[in-house]
């Protein structure tokens, strides 16, 4: 998205997030029933967390600027979460083994980039492209293993409520206890959607609490974040204002540890959960 203008990153997005979401009044928001839902949101964090990592902050910001004045900070979900809540996590994978060759497959779709031809200006920003996007498969593939687990091992599901902090520590009435258990699924599901999957003291305990790993180091990312951040952020530039340096060789090279980081994961599980278990396709 980076490639197109940013007024045509602004339209894309907009129909994107209209497509999504509507600003409920507060009598729409009571007859649902919907409260403080944790499906919808403030439009910036929302339109961050889906375009963060392809559209311009500035864009970002702008889109966000306009909704806050058409409909304020809060909107909610058009569709209701538990009857349309297959179609919103549309992805169901049938193996554990099939997030890791989808990182695979995203990988090897973003490195095939540097087999394009153009401009001397635009084959300039095709590292930029890949080493964000290596980040980004990174991030989509430890959520899709998380759902994964989450949607067929109760015993997942329920060490991520009772011993994750941001959910065993919430307050809840006695006559809430029935309500909140038949959502219990949907909720922590929420919670994965939307979480920042480099924030890794959150993904640390995810994983630990829920399916009893310890994830190999995540030092080797921390330079690499940071530039990914420049890139989206700062529009190629770091703080000094001075343009980000990313060769092909930097991308290739984290699209390899990236890759590395996620079998380390899923053999860590697959002792765990599985005994040993090939991540190699059969025949």
């Amino acid at each position: 998205m980076h490639l197109a203008s940013g007024d045509e990153q602004i339209e894309l997005m907009r129909r994107w997030f209209l497509a999504r979401y509507f600003a409920p009044d507060a009598e729409t928001a009571w007859s649902a029933g919907m409260g403080e839902s944790v499906w919808g949101g403030d439009p910036r964090t929302l339109l961050r967390e889906r375009f963060g990592a392809v559209a311009d902050d500035a864009a970002i910001g702008a889109l966000a600027a306009d909704l806050y004045l058409k409909a304020g900070a809060r909107w909610e979900p058009i569709v209701e979460p538990q009857e349309d809540f297959a179609q919103i996590f549309a992805f169901d994978f049938d193996r554990p083994v099939d997030p890791l060759w989808k990182l695979a497959a995203r990988l090897r779709e973003s490195l095939s980039i540097f087999e394009l031809r153009g401009e001397p200006a635009a084959m300039a920003q095709l590292p930029k492209l890949v080493f964000g996007a290596a980040i980004s498969a990174l991030e989509a593939y430890l959520w899709e293993t998380m759902v994964y687990w989450v949607k067929r091992d109760r015993d997942v599901l329920k060490g991520i409520v009772t011993r994750m902090p941001d959910f065993k520590d919430q307050p809840m009435k006695l006559g809430d206890i029935f309500e909140e258990h038949n959502a219990i699924e949907a909720r922590t599901l929420a919670y994965l959607q939307n979480l920042v999957w480099h924030r890794w003291d959150k993904v640390a305990q995810l994983f630990r609490f829920g399916l009893g790993v310890k994830l190999p180091g995540v030092g080797v990312f921390e330079q690499a974040l940071s530039k990914r951040h420049d890139i989206v952020h700062r529009s190629g530039c770091g703080r000094d204002g001075n343009p980000v340096a990313v060769f092909e060789q930097d991308a290739r090279d984290l699209a390899e540890a990236v890759e590395t980081f996620a079998t380390e994961v899923f053999d860590l599980i697959a002792a765990r959960k599985l005994g040993a278990q090939s991540t190699e396709p059969k025949a």
